[in-house]
């Protein structure tokens, strides 16, 4: 096997093992987000203003995981085109 295609199947599965971790903490965080929601809605005396603040505390958790993930995708891609680029040994 030559060296290059090594490292292309070795960043294909850094990539695949990468959106596989991100995939299963999106539905963890997602399933976190339905039950603060039903729980927010389901109280009697519910607060507004204690509501508002937790839709944007969880908006910032989605916000923040997208842009992680993006930062992770992009350093993968400049890796990924670094060996392309690098000169064959």
């Amino acid at each position: 096997m030559e060296p290059a295609d090594f490292q292309r199947q070795v960043l294909a599965g850094m990539r695949s093992y990468m959106r596989a971790s991100f995939e299963a903490m999106n539905m963890v965080q997602e399933q976190f987000e339905k039950m603060m929601t039903l729980m927010l809605e389901q109280q009697l005396a519910g607060n507004r203003e204690t509501q508002k603040i937790t839709y944007e505390w969880l908006d910032s958790f989605r916000k923040g995981r997208e842009e992680f993930r993006r930062s992770i995708e992009d350093g993968l891609t400049r890796v990924e085109e670094t060996f392309v680029h690098m000169p064959q040994m």
